[in-house]
């Protein structure tokens, strides 16, 4: 089968198996997102490629157009989010909690054990590795907690504001960590 038919093809199977899990998943009173989550571990290398040897979509495409989705569902938040509710003092604070807390987790859990792993070290210290450990912790996804409250038609709640704008704070300041490191 020629490339673009094969595509065509692809997209088609996946946006009908898309539309089946939205209604088999609505049936149980789930988010969406929990439906598209478990239909891609069914598709995906964890299930047909692990157990059947199947590899379905071509990884590639999948990669590009789950690229396109994610823009296209960044542009949605934008558009249903209102900036001055966004950047409050109290967003800032539930985001700088939400960074500083798994960075310190993350860090000291990780100080502890990395000594138990053999090999560790070779690329930096000890410290180096945990504080990598708990900025990596810090990462939130901002993209989840929209579809759940797009789902739910929660977007314009106040408590769905202050969840947007924590965490599209959080990922700003996530990103600085990460960059720091």
């Amino acid at each position: 089968m020629a490339g673009t038919e094969a595509i065509f093809l692809q997209l088609t199977i996946l946006l009908v198996l898309a539309t089946l899990s939205h209604f088999t998943i609505k049936r149980f009173h789930q988010p969406t997102i929990v439906g598209e989550i478990a239909l891609g571990i069914i598709l995906g290398p964890s299930i047909l490629g692990f157990y059947f040897g199947v590899v379905l979509f071509d990884t590639t495409l999948v990669t590009t157009f789950a690229s396109l989705g994610a823009i296209f569902l960044l542009f949605l938040i934008g558009l249903e989010s209102d900036f001055r509710l966004i950047y409050t003092r109290k967003n800032v604070l539930v985001a700088s909690g939400g960074v500083v807390l798994p960075l310190l987790v993350g860090f000291v859990a990780a100080y502890f054990l990395i000594p138990a792993v053999d090999g560790v070290g070779d690329n930096g210290t000890q410290f180096t590795m945990a504080l990598f450990v708990g900025a990596t912790l810090t990462a939130t996804s901002t993209a989840i907690a929209a579809s759940v409250l797009l789902d739910l038609g929660l977007m314009r709640e106040p408590v769905a504001q202050t969840i947007m704008g924590a965490a599209v704070v959080d990922d700003i300041l996530s990103l600085i960590v990460l960059s720091i490191v």
